[in-house]
């Protein structure tokens, strides 16, 4: 797990300034949206816009939020990869409720020769309780993203709500993302005017284990960018610790009066990750 997958800035196709908007907040991921963020009469023009989107020149990865499969859209989306060339480094799958669609999305994108990573959204009750086949599923799956906005429709709990049972949705996913060395990226904040609310999300995103979050206003990039990230005492801790663990003779350390052993070690690696470094970068 890295930086890379701390901020993904979600827009519609037809928002056609998204790569410019990305570059110029420093998200990590441009995300072109096909399901929600487009009405259904609307659909197959935003399949046209995105062909013309992502045929340009760019820097930043490409995520491409699909229609379920399981419906007549999400597969006018999969002929669209099939039959144009633009690159395209991760496919979001909505509504995910079973392995099989994720093996069923790699066997499709395999058969086109595209080797992309794929991001199982859990927006439904049937998905989380099939969150442990889902992440074990391995193959291509890359990630796990919470679906807050439907899964709180279902249950019948408003979207913004901070209650037990959201607390314990998202417990869930991060734990299982976790379990299968999986990216576990948090469900957009709605209040883009309200700073304290996305700060607030993001310090329960961070305590449950989540590696990233979907932004929905280049506004909160900043602070999805800033959360996920080590700070320069962090990173300057992890590395000592790092070097400390190098240098003992037993397999335990000391760094500042502190008793360092391998869980210490393992942790700092995590953050020396999180940091865009390799260990072997943090040992010179």
């Amino acid at each position: 797990m890295n930086s890379a997958y701390r901020s993904w800035l979600c827009s519609s196709p037809f928002r056609g300034n998204l790569l410019q908007r990305t570059i110029k907040c420093n998200a990590d991921i441009c995300i072109f949206d096909l399901e929600d963020s487009v009405p259904n009469n609307l659909k197959a023009t935003a399949r046209t816009e995105l062909v013309a989107q992502m045929s340009l020149p760019h820097e930043k990865r490409y995520a491409l939020r699909i229609n379920a499969l399981s419906t007549r859209n999400g597969l006018l989306d999969m002929m669209l990869l099939a039959d144009n060339d633009f690159d395209v480094d991760i496919i979001h799958l909505p509504k995910v409720e079973s392995a099989g669609e994720i093996r069923m999305l790699s066997h499709l994108l395999n058969e086109m020769g595209r080797k992309v990573e794929i991001f199982a959204v859990i927006e439904t009750l049937a998905g989380l309780k099939a969150i442990d086949e889902i992440s074990g599923v391995g193959g291509q799956l890359r990630g796990l993203i919470l679906g807050a906005a439907d899964i709180s429709s279902e249950i019948g709990i408003p979207v913004n709500n901070k209650g037990r049972m959201l607390g314990q949705i998202k417990y869930q996913i991060a734990v299982a993302a976790l379990r299968h060395g999986l990216e576990a990226i948090d469900a957009p904040c709605f209040a883009i005017e309200d700073a304290a609310a996305l700060q607030e999300e993001l310090d329960i995103a961070l305590d449950l284990g989540f590696t990233g979050k979907i932004a929905i206003h280049p506004s909160q990039v900043a602070a999805i960018n800033h959360a996920f990230s080590p700070s320069e005492a962090e990173l300057r801790d992890a590395i000592a610790v790092v070097r400390s663990v190098d240098s003992a003779t037993h397999g335990i350390a000391s760094v500042q009066g502190q008793m360092i052993g391998p869980p210490f070690a393992k942790y700092a690696q995590k953050v020396i990750q999180k940091a865009g470094l390799t260990t072997e970068q943090a040992r010179q």
